[in-house]
C-alpha cells in the first residue's frame, strides 16, 4: 500500500502569535541576564553569550517557535 502526503501550504502565524512570542522571548532574554554564574555554567553560557543574547532585539526571533 502507498501512502501519498499532501503538503498544504504554510500559514502566517498570527500578529497575536507573533506579539506573544515576542514577549515571551523578551521575558526570557531578561532571566537570562539574571542567572549568576553557576546557571549559566549549567547551559553552557559564558557572561557574554547571555548579554549577547538578551542584547538582541524584536529582529532576532526565533519563528520557528511560531
Amino acid at each position: 500500500m502507498t501512502t501519498i502526503a499532501l503538503s498544504r501550504p504554510a500559514r502566517r502565524p498570527s500578529i497575536l502569535a507573533y506579539v506573544a512570542l515576542s514577549l515571551r522571548v523578551w521575558s526570557e532574554r531578561q532571566a537570562l541576564k539574571r542567572l549568576d554564574a553557576a546557571a549559566l555554567d549549567d547551559l553552557g553560557l559564558s557572561r557574554r553569550d547571555a548579554m549577547t543574547e538578551a542584547a538582541h532585539g524584536i529582529s532576532h526571533l526565533p519563528i520557528e517557535r511560531l
